[in-house]
């Protein structure tokens, strides 16, 4: 509990209660879910030491590919703020592409 409390709001996550505990709630089922994975692997396993080798490759995966099968935002309207664009001079006899094509972030 202490570990949540700290990343979730380190993250900066959403402070209203019911995005604080449909996240809490979905933080549990993943403990769950990772405990039950566990010792299943640890049951086909001869013994620790190679179970401890084999489990921290699975959760990690876990970790990692949570955000994967997310529903395609592709099509969806973003809205930005103007606080949140950034603009800045180019140096002379460049564009703003040009200047940043090194950066990847604007195309020509």
């Amino acid at each position: 509990m202490g570990f949540f409390l700290a990343f979730y709001w380190t993250a900066s996550l959403n402070t209203l209660s019911d995005c604080f505990g449909y996240f809490y709630f979905a933080y549990v089922i993943l403990g769950l879910f990772l405990l039950t994975l566990v010792q299943a692997i640890m049951a086909f396993l001869p013994n620790d030491i190679v179970a401890m080798l084999f489990n921290p490759i699975f959760t990690s995966m876990i970790i990692l590919f949570c955000g994967v099968t997310t529903k395609d935002l592709h099509s969806s309207q973003v809205y930005y703020r103007l606080s949140e664009f950034f603009t800045f001079n180019p140096p002379s006899n460049q564009t703003c592409a040009i200047h940043q094509k090194h950066g990847g972030y604007l195309s020509l």
